[in-house]
C-alpha cells in the first residue's frame, strides 16, 4: 500500500544498501519505498520543497494533497419575497356586471375562471360568484318572460282587447249580415224595428228602422256585489262595487248634435259618438278603438251587436273601459263606462259588467 502525503526523489548516492532518504525542513515523517522516500506532512505545506543542495544528489519534491483548508461562505443578502400575483380584471367585471346585465357576467365570468386557471392570478371566488349570481339573475327574467306570455295568453283568451290594458289587440267578432226583422204584429213598414233575427253588425244598422229605440237590459241591479249609485235620469245611471273600487256608468238616449252621424255609416257614427263621450276625439277612435260587441235581447240569448271599445286613462290616473253603440238612423246610442282603481280590477270589472248587460231595441 502507498502511503500517503508528499513524496521525496532520491538518487543512488554510491554507497553501498542503495538510496537514502533525508527529512526536509516541515516534515517529521517519511518512508521509503522501491528507491522512493515519501514523506508525510505534520504541517501545511505548499507548493515544492527542494532539499538544501549540501543534500544532493537528492532533490525532495512535496506535494501538498490536501488543498488549501476551505473558506467560510461569505453571508448572503436577504431575499425579496415574490410579488403577490395580480386580481384578474374579468373576474371583477363579471361580479359588478351581475347586477345589472346577467348574461355579461355569466360570460366574463366564465372566462376568467379559465384564465385564473392558466395563469395564478386572484380573483376565483370573484368570478364565480360572478357566475353564479348571472345564472340566477337569467333565470328570473326567464320567470318574468314566462308569466307576462301566460298573461297575453289569458288576456287574448278573454275576449277583451282594448289597447293600453293587459292582452294583445284582438280582431272584431265575425258577424254575420242579417237584415233586422219586424217585431211580431208589425209590417215591415212599420217605424219600429228589432234586432231579433239574428247578430246586429255595424253594417246591419243601415236598416234599423227609424223608431227603433235601443235601450240597456241592465241586470246589475239585482247584483249583490254592486249597489246603485247614480239614480236613473236622463237616461244615465251608476252603479259602484261595494268594495269601493269599480264603477260603471249607463247611458242611452238620442246622439248630440255634435256627433257626425253617416246615414250609411254606423261605424263612422260610432266612432265620432265615442270619440264625444270619452273626449278623445272621432280620429283617435278611428285609430286605437277596437271592435267588441254586446249581448242582443237578454245576456244568455247568444246572439249580439256589434260594438266600439276604447281604454284610457283619466286625469286623475284611473283606468277606463268605454264601449258604445251608435245607430245612424234613429240618432240613438247607448254607452257603458267602466273604471276602478287598477287595470286588472277595470278589466274584471268591465267583462263582469258585459255578462249581466244586453241590448234591446224596440
Amino acid at each position: 500500500m502507498r502511503p500517503s502525503g508528499g513524496f521525496l526523489e532520491s538518487r543512488d548516492d554510491g554507497r553501498a544498501g542503495g538510496s537514502s532518504c533525508r527529512r526536509p525542513a516541515g516534515l517529521l515523517t517519511f518512508t521509503t519505498l522501491g528507491g522512493l522516500c515519501f514523506a508525510e506532512p505534520t504541517t501545511r505545506v505548499s507548493g515544492v520543497y527542494l532539499l538544501p543542495r549540501a543534500a544532493a544528489p537528492y532533490r525532495v519534491l512535496v506535494t501538498n494533497l490536501i488543498g488549501p483548508a476551505p473558506a467560510a461562505p461569505a453571508p448572503q443578502p436577504p431575499q425579496p419575497s415574490p410579488p403577490a400575483p395580480y386580481f384578474n380584471t374579468l373576474a371583477i367585471v363579471s361580479l359588478v356586471s351581475a347586477f345589472f346585465v346577467s348574461l355579461v357576467a355569466v360570460i366574463t365570468g366564465h372566462v376568467a375562471l379559465v384564465q385564473i386557471r392558466r395563469t395564478g392570478e386572484r380573483g376565483h371566488t370573484a368570478a364565480l360568484v360572478g357566475v353564479i349570481l348571472g345564472y340566477l339573475g337569467i333565470g328570473f327574467w326567464l320567470v318574468v318572460a314566462v308569466v307576462v306570455i301566460v298573461g297575453s295568453v289569458i288576456g287574448a283568451a278573454s275576449g277583451l282587447h282594448f289597447p293600453g290594458l293587459p292582452g294583445p289587440a284582438g280582431t272584431p267578432r265575425s258577424f254575420a249580415t242579417v237584415a233586422p226583422t219586424a217585431p211580431p204584429g208589425s209590417s215591415s213598414g212599420s217605424d219600429s224595428g228589432s234586432a231579433s233575427g239574428g247578430d246586429l253588425s255595424f253594417d246591419d244598422g243601415r236598416d234599423v228602422l227609424a223608431a227603433a229605440t235601443p235601450q240597456i237590459s241592465d241586470g246589475m241591479l239585482g247584483d249583490r256585489d254592486w249597489a246603485l249609485s247614480i239614480p236613473k235620469a236622463d237616461g244615465t245611471w251608476g252603479y259602484a262595487s261595494k268594495d269601493g273600487t269599480c264603477s260603471v256608468t249607463f247611458h242611452q238616449g238620442d246622439l248630440d248634435a255634435a256627433v257626425a252621424v253617416d246615414s250609411t255609416d254606423d261605424l263612422a257614427t260610432t266612432n265620432s259618438y265615442l270619440g264625444l263621450i270619452t273626449g278623445e276625439g272621432a280620429d283617435l277612435v278611428d285609430q286605437k278603438g277596437k271592435n267588441d260587441s254586446l249581448a242582443l235581447g237578454q245576456p244568455d240569448a247568444g246572439t249580439f251587436v256589434e260594438t266600439r271599445g276604447l281604454s284610457r286613462t283619466d286625469a286623475d290616473g284611473k283606468p277606463h273601459i268605454t264601449v258604445a253603440r251608435a245607430f245612424a238612423v234613429p240618432k240613438k246610442g247607448v254607452s257603458i263606462d267602466v273604471t276602478c282603481t287598477t287595470q286588472d280590477k277595470t278589466v274584471d270589472g268591465y267583462n263582469h259588467v258585459l255578462s249581466r248587460t244586453g241590448l234591446i231595441i224596440s
